[in-house]
């Protein structure tokens, strides 16, 4: 339990909440390497909503969390919010092989969370 312990300190919060926002920065800029393959397209105002839905799906999930440390249900909504961000990842416009894996493997993660 050293790894929740940590992140229910208001530190490792915040880290978590800064890798969130670093996830959907890097999402959207696979989604726009090849927005054929993208959940979101090439329109801006779908890439908004798309970074708007999983970065609340994340800060939703750590307000819970700290409201209810003892709960399973902050960290169910802050995995659901980077299972969002994470079904972009299996495009070609990736860039590197091993995120286009990791795209393939954990995309079917996101309709389950």
């Amino acid at each position: 339990m050293i790894a929740g312990d940590v992140l229910r300190g208001r530190a490792g919060r915040l880290v978590l909440l800064a890798a969130g926002l670093a996830l959907g920065l890097r999402s959207l800029a696979i989604a726009r390497g090849e927005p054929a393959y993208s959940l979101a397209g090439s329109a801006p105002i779908a890439g908004a909503a798309e970074l708007l839905a999983g970065w609340s799906l994340i800060a939703a999930g750590l307000w819970a969390w700290v409201r209810r440390p003892g709960s399973r249900f902050g960290p169910l909504v802050v995995a659901a919010g980077v299972g969002w961000f994470l079904a972009e990842w299996d495009n070609p416009g990736a860039g590197a092989a091993l995120t286009f894996t990791v795209g393939l493997v954990l995309r079917a993660a996101c309709p389950a969370l």
